[in-house]
């Protein structure tokens, strides 16, 4: 049985009480549309074990080296009551659900008409706040 590899980048947090893991097909669509129907293309899984009550959100930022910032995307605000918990973000959650924060509409606008997103250049940032 052959099984699809997957670039696994560990995630830094501000606080050792966070923990995360950003897994990209090593192989992913050049179209975003397939992006949104393949929602597995990029996941962020982050896991929480503080026993302190806190809020959280999660920022993404897409930079294209060769076009510059492609946009910010912001997930809604997460409290968790206390850990050990876990979350599990998909590309869908964050292109398609979450609320954009800026973004390049010379670049989005196309994008979402179904061009292609040159994915080898793209730089894909992100925050815990």
């Amino acid at each position: 049985m052959a099984g699809a590899l997957c670039t696994s980048i560990p995630v830094a947090a501000q606080s050792p009480d966070w923990s995360g893991v950003l897994t990209i097909s090593p192989t992913p669509s050049p179209y975003l549309t397939d992006w949104e129907r393949v929602p597995s293309t990029a996941l962020l899984s982050l896991t929480y074990t503080g026993t302190a009550a806190t809020d959280f959100r999660v920022r993404v930022t897409l930079t294209s080296t060769t076009r510059g910032l492609v946009g910010t995307t912001e997930s809604p605000t997460v409290t968790v009551a206390g850990g050990p918990t876990a979350y599990l973000y998909s590309v869908r959650d964050a292109v398609f659900e979450w609320t954009t924060v800026s973004r390049n509409a010379a670049i989005t606008d196309g994008a979402l008409k179904t061009l292609p997103v040159l994915l080898v250049t793209v730089t894909l940032a992100g925050r815990i706040s």
